[in-house]
């Protein structure tokens, strides 16, 4: 991987002094996103190259973003031929616009931010450590190999991000949907790296995730135990008794001073769909959001959770952002006060069949 990194760092700090110089000139001349190609053990599921993008603006202001996109665990939908639930690779990467993506609204609380997109592609939540060969289920068909290399492609995106923004103030963690899984783990590994930063995380949309089909343990397909336990403030972690609260709890832990913070629609069907494909279709969404957050706060003071009514799936990327409210507590206000780090309170909803919005401007 050094010798991608080494090129990386190279044309990155050519376009960081031109972008330096530009702004220099024009204090509101935008700021470009980069795509940054960092090779080395970096790869899709697919086997094709690793792609993730970079928005420098602001070096003491971080936004590090993992992008969600499904998951696999079987050939039937792992097979890019067959019938996939995932982002397969980085090809078609294009740079988010709406949301908190939306660098041209003043009311954005991350426009001043340089960004860093961790782009997704390899069915494992950015927590696959393993090439995995799925057997053919078809008659004659050979078997296929997939690399679940999530841990990897994000470690590139940290390792431009020591490298190219090595002093920030202020660092806000997120992820949606997949990405949201494993976005405390990489909020505690960050926060290691930059103990004088001052941290906020906000996992948008993948808090429903309760039970598993007892066959069928993602986690140990991907390879996730093959560095899980070697990974400072998760080595607690084992197999047997793995659940994403288990992440939370043990960053909460970790990192006291930090809030690690939860959002989700009482209806989302994504994450419906998603439990059905495991056979889960006899449960609540809303009442397991309730008993995942429930188990976390048990032994983590600071974390927080913004559950909204309807069925929408992640808010972060959305226009929504700025017209979903729960009750007088609208989503963009309080993602805005967390990422100041000041201070929030659980916002549920009450009426948790419709979002409420306010009207489009």
């Amino acid at each position: 991987m050094q010798t991608g990194l080494i090129t990386t760092r190279f044309w990155l700090a050519l376009g960081l002094l031109t972008l330096s110089a530009a702004t220099a000139a024009d204090p509101t001349a935008a700021h470009p996103w980069q795509t940054i190609e960092p090779a080395g053990d970096t790869r899709c599921a697919d086997g094709t190259p690793y792609r993730f993008l970079v928005r420098p603006a602001d070096p003491q202001k971080i936004l590090f973003h993992l992008q969600g996109g499904g998951g696999c665990w079987r050939r039937e939908n792992c097979d890019p031929d067959m019938q996939p639930t995932y982002r397969i690779n980085t090809q078609s990467l294009a740079a988010p616009q709406d949301g908190i993506f939306n660098f041209e609204r003043a009311d954005n609380p991350f426009k001043d931010y340089s960004v860093v997109f961790a782009a997704y592609c390899t069915g494992d939540i950015h927590l696959g450590a393993r090439d995995q060969r799925y057997p053919g289920v078809l008659p004659g068909q050979p078997p296929l190999t997939i690399y679940h290399r999530g841990r990897s492609n994000v470690e590139a995106a940290l390792q431009w991000t020591y490298a190219n923004l090595p002093a920030p103030r202020a660092v806000f963690v997120s992820g949606s949907s997949a990405g949201a899984l494993p976005s405390p783990m990489y909020a505690a590994i960050l926060a290691r790296h930059y103990p004088q930063a001052k941290f906020a995380h906000l996992g948008d949309a993948a808090g429903g995730y309760r039970f598993d089909e007892p066959d069928t343990r993602p986690d140990e397909i991907w390879g996730s135990f093959e560095f899980l336990p070697q990974t400072e403030d998760f080595a607690g972690i084992a197999a047997t008794d793995f659940s994403y609260e288990a992440i939370y709890r043990a960053a909460a832990a970790a990192h006291p001073a930090i809030v690690f913070a939860r959002y989700d629609n009482a209806e989302d069907e994504a994450q419906k769909r998603f439990l059905a494909m495991r056979g889960i279709t006899d449960i609540s969404l809303l009442t397991s959001l309730r008993a995942n957050n429930a188990d976390i706060r048990r032994s983590a003071p600071n974390f927080r959770a913004y559950i909204a009514g309807g069925s929408l799936h992640t808010i972060l990327g959305r226009p929504e952002f700025y017209t979903l409210h729960v009750g007088a507590t609208p989503i963009r206000d309080w993602v805005a006060a967390l990422a100041a780090r000041q201070p929030v309170a659980d916002v549920a909803c009450t009426d948790c069949l419709d979002a409420h919005l306010n009207p489009a401007e």
